[in-house]
């Protein structure tokens, strides 16, 4: 049997257009993996010329809406994964003229760097086998300073007015514990990172955790989080309208944000003086 004419045609147009879609679908891919590759070695140039040693950019992709939007990318210096930061296009994806970039690097070194360092004096001051979590923002420093590790750059903006960011959660022995030990060890972290550079603008912020409940809070840090808030609120005179689901059990915390125009760290010269000028205890824990 023969095919009839007009769908024999048909056929053969079906797949023409078939064809430049396909084509035009390559193409596209192609060329957007073109652009991706020209982009990201834009960025791994740039990286490569400021700082002076290499570094691995991860994939593409888009952050922001519109106009909004730009071309952003992980990356991290070769050899060194846990030094993860962001570099993005400094404008918008429809921008016009020379391409520039901004990133992180800097801050992330050296916060990662002071992240360590931290760890290490926690583990002094408490003892090896104690298990915390820290965490460790270094907001100092300059592009001068770039060619320095941590230390060299805390001791490069003592007095300076630059700040540092330092929360960590100590797991200890709820039946053992002791406000007034445990602000003694506060204040040796609190001094060694923060005192002594001159640093009146830092966060900082211990909170105790019965080791009884250190895998539940590993689980779920938020719920311990949400009711240490609570807490404060509380503590401070106002009491929340809202439950919490599950409460939980804090030992304590000590909390300081102080402001530039209301300075407090010149007056802490104890761990009674933690205790004195701390934001927030929990009330358990000063009876």
């Amino acid at each position: 049997m023969k095919s009839h004419p007009n769908r024999t045609n048909r056929s053969i147009i079906v797949k023409f257009i078939a064809c430049i879609f396909i084509s035009l679908l390559l193409l596209v891919v192609c060329g957007c993996e073109d652009k991706e590759k020209k982009i990201r070695e834009g960025m791994r140039a740039y990286l490569e010329n400021r700082y002076g040693i290499e570094f691995v950019i991860d994939k593409l992709y888009i952050n922001g809406d519109g106009g909004a939007a730009r071309y952003e990318a992980k990356a991290h210096p070769k050899g060194q994964p846990k030094i993860q930061f962001v570099i993005s296009d400094k404008e918008n994806m429809e921008k016009s003229g020379p391409v520039e970039y901004r990133d992180s690097y800097l801050t992330t070194k050296w916060s990662y760097q002071g992240k360590l360092a931290a760890e290490k004096k926690i583990k002094e001051v408490y003892g090896p086998n104690t298990d915390f979590v820290v965490e460790y923002i270094f907001r100092g420093g300059w592009y001068k300073h770039k060619d320095m590790d941590y230390s060299q750059v805390m001791e490069q903006i003592r007095n300076a007015g630059a700040r540092d960011d330092l929360e960590y959660v100590v797991f200890v022995d709820g039946s053992k514990f002791s406000i007034e030990e445990e602000a003694l060890k506060a204040y040796k972290i609190l001094k060694a990172f923060i005192i002594d550079y001159g640093f009146e603008r830092a966060w900082f912020q211990v909170t105790y955790i019965d080791k009884a409940d250190m895998k539940d809070y590993l689980s779920n840090p938020k719920a311990y989080e949400d009711q240490a808030s609570r807490n404060y609120h509380i503590q401070t005179g106002f009491r929340p309208q809202y439950p919490l689901p599950t409460p939980k059990k804090i030992l304590g915390r000590f909390m300081f944000a102080p402001i530039s125009d209301s300075p407090i760290y010149h007056k802490i010269n104890s761990g009674r003086d933690i205790i004195k000028y701390s934001k927030y205890q929990n009330k358990e824990t000063l009876q």
